[in-house]
């Protein structure tokens, strides 16, 4: 048995965690408790533990500050494995789920009125990714779009504080000059380097036009990743795409961008997506 995540209600007398049973032999089978995460109680004067949940995996269970609810993060099954949040009362009963977008879920906490589940999630970090959700049901609101790359926060008791994890990669683009490929066996020989993407975010996968003026790349900027494009030297970096929450995978330019300034795209989706840069000189 492997115990994870450990909550106490405010009587202290009861604490819910996550429970994980391996049996490697029967890992894959459908019966029993082979593979299963689900939620526990364990009350501590008696020891007596009971069960809450019987999914397949559920996670990261949190009292609600008054000890009425828990709140929790279920895995769905198939495809994508989707995160969702469910609530229970303490005395049990059957979950109610609260989200139904399968998008994932990295952290659950309570406002101090438990009226509120504020949950981190990369749903739309434009928006910010700490959301907040009524534990009655409804839409999740972003909390704020400064907090574009936090994670597992937990509000004071008090509710005047919030702790959290904020993390971030930083990825810049350089341009490096030179005569073109030596003769083999000779070193390359190449220029200082000039950045040519800065972001204080991710820029990453650049692609030079057929004429090597200019440069298609993807960055994060503006809070996913979507083309840009820039003259060879960095400057007048503009923005391509504008897909909202989804994420434009790496550029290509079509043989003739030069003549036609057209720019190629492809979505994660495999749709292939034509995008004019003529304002591009």
């Amino acid at each position: 048995m492997r115990t994870a995540q450990v909550s106490y209600s405010t009587a202290q007398k009861e604490s819910a965690y996550g429970k994980a049973r391996f049996e490697v032999a029967q890992h894959s089978c459908d019966t029993g408790d082979s593979g299963i995460i689900r939620i526990d109680l364990l009350f501590l004067e008696s020891r007596e533990r009971r069960k809450l949940t019987s999914s397949r995996e559920d996670m990261l269970p949190t009292y609600s500050p008054n000890g009425k609810w828990l709140a929790f993060i279920r895995v769905l099954p198939g495809r994508g494995r989707g995160r969702e949040i469910f609530v229970v009362s303490s005395r049990g009963g059957r979950p109610r789920r609260l989200t139904f977008d399968s998008e994932y879920i990295n952290g659950v906490t309570w406002s101090s009125d438990s009226r509120e589940i504020v949950f981190s999630s990369p749903r739309d970090r434009a928006q910010g990714a700490v959301w907040r959700i009524p534990v009655s049901g409804g839409t999740p609101r972003p909390l704020s779009a400064a907090l574009r790359n936090a994670s597992f926060p937990s509000i004071s008791r008090q509710g005047k504080q919030m702790a959290f994890i904020d993390s971030w990669s930083d990825s810049n683009l350089y341009l490096r000059a030179g005569p073109g490929f030596p003769p083999a066996g000779m070193p390359w020989q190449l220029g200082a380097p000039l950045g040519v993407a800065l972001s204080t975010r991710t820029d990453h996968s650049p692609a030079f036009s057929p004429d090597g003026e200019r440069f298609a790349y993807i960055s994060d900027r503006t809070g996913s990743n979507q083309v840009w494009i820039s003259q060879r030297d960095g400057s007048d970096a503009i923005q391509l795409t504008s897909l909202g929450n989804q994420s434009a995978s790496p550029p290509c330019w079509s043989p003739d961008g030069t003549r036609h300034r057209k720019f190629a795209n492809c979505l994660s989706s495999a749709l292939l997506l034509g995008v004019p840069v003529q304002s591009i000189q």
